[in-house]
């Protein structure tokens, strides 16, 4: 055998080969394609159940936007203010408690919209309502009693909404969301609801 001879054999069994490895790939991918259809079919289906149940989107949406933690430290944002009027704790205390409720309910704002109205509308009127009240206290000086009450006001009517929206939420779930802003080593798995 010569050495074209050797090098026509080997392209012909590189080329033979190479059409049985295509004729694989092309059947692992049509295979592949197949599987991936049927998975996406099913987790269609899937996603149009969860689509289909509210209660299902709106934990969904509470377990990536932190819904329970915020609303537990907004409740104890604005128990901190309220704190610091009642004791009269000064003008730093003040401007303090103020500041992290302004920036707690902003960052609580930027979550929504949940996928449910109802909520949606509770949860804005509480954060806006929290935002109104930190602004109004952060101006205020700690003599000023009548800006000072506006602000703790507008911290009940914050926690009222705040309220409403875990009663809406409990409604659509069946169960109280946790509103804990701590961890429990080993617990909670991850559910916004706290089981």
């Amino acid at each position: 055998m010569t050495v074209r001879s050797t090098v026509a054999t080997v392209r012909r069994s590189a080329a033979h080969g190479a059409v049985r490895a295509s004729r694989r790939v092309r059947s692992r991918r049509s295979a592949a394609a197949l599987v991936g259809l049927v998975l996406a079919g099913s987790g269609a289906a899937a996603c149009g159940a969860a689509a289909a149940d509210p209660g299902a989107r709106v934990v969904q949406w509470m377990s990536t936007s932190g819904f329970g933690s915020s609303v537990g430290t907004l409740l104890g944002d604005g128990g901190h203010v309220a704190e610091v009027v009642h004791r009269h704790l000064g003008a730093g205390a003040l401007k303090a408690w103020c500041g992290v409720l302004e920036s707690d309910a902003a960052s609580a704002a930027g979550k929504l919209p949940s996928p449910d109205a109802a909520l949606t509308t509770a949860l804005d009127r509480a954060y806006r309502a929290d935002q109104a009240a930190a602004t109004g206290c952060y101006g205020a000086s700690p003599s000023d009693t009548a800006a000072l009450a506006r602000s703790l006001a507008d911290v009940n009517t914050a926690d009222a909404y705040l309220e409403q929206a875990l009663q809406r939420v409990t409604g659509l779930t069946g169960r109280v969301p946790s509103t804990t802003t701590t961890t429990v080593p080993g617990g909670g798995g991850g559910d916004p609801l706290g089981f």
